[in-house]
């Protein structure tokens, strides 16, 4: 499975990296590829779970914006690109996309959310880690295919 990723770059918390972690290394295994912003924080983070639990190749869809990147190594580096533009990108480039968000609401200008958004859009799997740790799917993707139903909420 090609797994797209994008986070907060305030990083996880505690309840998201436990869903996360349960996430990739049970209901979505094997993941064949890791796509991520290649950013501080849940990036960052996630990089490294994804490198334990998997032999995933990992292919970095860094920003044209050096601010707040982490300089990861990874199989594939893309060249830089708006983040808009990039995060789109990995979407379109990822089976399914996990998305984890610093806030439990939607916010207009989080580049988390953005690519929340544009996934639903195109209907392209994904799921949603809240920060409490539950699980919202949408897209072509149903949460009852992966998780006791205790743990999720459709849309």
């Amino acid at each position: 499975m090609r797994v797209g990723f994008t986070g907060s770059r305030h990083g996880f918390w505690p309840k998201q990296e436990n869903s996360f972690i349960d996430l990739i290394s049970t209901k979505l295994s094997p993941i064949i590829e890791f796509h991520h912003g290649d950013c501080r924080g849940c990036d960052t983070e996630a990089h490294v779970w994804v490198k334990v639990t998997h032999q995933a190749r990992i292919i970095i869809h860094p920003p044209n914006v050096d601010k707040v990147r982490s300089f990861l190594p990874g199989d594939e580096i893309r060249l830089p690109r708006s983040y808009l533009i990039r995060n789109q990108d990995i979407v379109n480039e990822s089976d399914v996309l996990i998305a984890v968000p610093h806030e439990d609401n939607e916010v207009i200008r989080s580049g988390t959310w953005s690519t929340w958004r544009y996934a639903n859009r195109i209907n392209k799997p994904s799921i949603l880690i809240l920060p409490n740790g539950m699980i919202k799917c949408s897209g072509a993707m149903s949460c009852s295919l992966l998780f006791k139903p205790k743990t999720l909420v459709e849309s």
